[in-house]
């Protein structure tokens, strides 16, 4: 009997330790907890690291250059320009440039309308009117490299700005820039005698007057401003001046008739050696003196 039992113990022993203990619940916890950082899930020793290539490699991002784009324009886009109306050649016999006429002169002179004029008078030339009445611009030039002694009639200037350099002797018809917004009128500046007949002038305004020039009357009642500047025995007319700032220079023995900026708000009136033959009108406010010492300013 006590041989049967120790026998009956041994085979209990030997079964308990062969047994394996995967199977059993609760081994997953235990069994994960020995494994070392090389061991499968498993606990078998983990695959070698797969050759290179034949698993998912990183991809270095490619190194491309910044785009140059240029910036965006948003505003809105230009209007049309209209053409230029067809060069009229048989007026403007030296061509045209865009609305820009360009013409010689002999007797009778007229811009066509809708072109700025370009107009030029050479010595004894333009011996009928000029006529730039519908002109966008007009820019005369009456002899001032050839002698002299040209345009001998009337000229008239539209709206636009208007400019007449007169040479020797020349201008000797009345000139009427009343109507343009800025009005440059050159008498002989340099060799005297130019611009013997009125003036009426628009606009900014200004007149410079060579010796022995500016005979007639010089009317700036219409002008914004008005810059008078006479030389020796020159501007023996009367100077009028309009509601804007006139400034009136008289050379030598120049000024031969009255000065009147009384309707200016401001004037001043520079008579020099034996000049102001005439009245000098000042505004009311520079207390009748408007010489330039006086500083009767607008």
């Amino acid at each position: 009997m006590f041989r049967l039992a120790t026998l009956l113990a041994l085979l209990l022993v030997a079964a308990c330790s062969s047994f394996d203990r995967r199977g059993l619940p609760g081994r997953d916890v235990a069994v994960i907890a020995d494994q070392g950082p090389g061991d499968s899930p498993a606990g078998e020793p983990a695959p070698p690291d797969a050759p290179p290539g034949d698993g998912p490699a990183d991809v270095a991002p490619l190194d491309l250059p910044p785009l140059d784009l240029p910036p965006l324009d948003l505003s809105p886009p230009d209007s049309p320009q209209p053409d230029a109306p067809p060069c009229p050649f048989a007026v403007c016999n030296k061509g045209c440039v865009g609305t820009l006429c360009k013409m010689a002169c002999t007797g009778d002179c007229s811009c066509p309308a809708g072109f700025a004029c370009q107009v030029e008078c050479a010595q004894g030339s333009c011996t009928g009117s000029i006529d730039c009445s519908k002109a966008l611009s007009c820019d005369i030039d009456c002899a001032t490299q050839t002698g002299g002694l040209a345009c001998k009639g009337a000229i008239v200037c539209g709206s636009g700005p208007c400019n007449v350099k007169c040479g020797w002797g020349s201008c000797q018809g009345a000139i009427d820039c009343s109507q343009s917004s800025s009005c440059n009128l050159s008498c002989s500046p340099q060799s005297g005698s130019g611009c013997t007949d009125s003036i009426q002038c628009g606009g900014s305004c200004k007149v410079t007057c060579g010796s022995n020039s500016c005979h007639g009357n010089i009317d700036c009642s219409q002008s914004s401003s008005c810059d008078v500047s006479c030389g020796s025995l020159s501007c023996r007319g009367k100077i009028t001046c309009g509601q804007g700032y006139c400034g009136v220079t008289c050379g030598d023995k120049s000024c031969q008739d009255d000065v009147d900026c009384s309707q200016a708000c401001g004037c001043s009136v520079d008579c020099q050696s034996a000049a102001c033959w005439g009245q000098i009108k000042c505004p009311a406010k520079c207390a009748g003196s408007c010489a330039p010492a006086d500083i009767c300013d607008c």
